[in-house]
């Protein structure tokens, strides 16, 4: 045990600006553990996240609600930036929906795609994860409260 401490201590020394002894070793690991974990990473309290895709209408003045509600806003253009399904699945969570409620039923890509298809709740969150043009209204999240914003008044309701 000792010489594993300490090749791991010389491994794990230039990374990290802290020795590691036997009394610290596996509060280290809790520490790594946590920074990992991303429900463990600390973000404002008032912290506003806003999922958006820049060529639905509406999207703009959304926005410009959004930052009325809350200085910290954390814009994330699903265009640029995909999310994982795991991702989608707790925005769904939140917001208490299915994911084919999400969709733009009307879009192209969904008539020719998915329309008329059976698909399972993994299916559904496969889909929103590749397809995101899809989504039909911006969705902005504020400690832990979640809002369809089909209109940009919605937003509001995070106040």
């Amino acid at each position: 045990m000792d010489q594993f401490m300490a090749s791991t201590s010389r491994f794990l020394m230039p990374f990290y600006n802290f020795p590691i002894n036997s009394l610290d070793f596996f509060q280290f690991f809790a520490i790594l553990e946590n920074t990992s974990n991303p429900k463990a990473m600390k973000s404002h309290p008032n912290e506003l996240f806003f999922y958006y895709n820049p060529v639905q209408s509406g999207e703009k003045q959304a926005r410009a609600y959004a930052r009325s509600v809350s200085k910290n806003i954390n814009e994330i253009n699903l265009q640029k930036q995909r999310l994982t399904t795991t991702t989608w699945r707790s925005i769904l969570d939140k917001l208490n929906l299915r994911a084919k409620d999400l969709l733009n039923r009307s879009h192209p890509d969904y008539q020719s795609r998915i329309a008329g298809k059976s698909w399972d709740d993994e299916s559904w969150l496969y889909i929103l994860a590749n397809s995101p043009h899809l989504i039909k209204a911006p969705i902005a999240i504020k400690r832990g409260k979640a809002v369809l914003c089909t209109t940009p008044l919605e937003v509001l309701k995070l106040r």
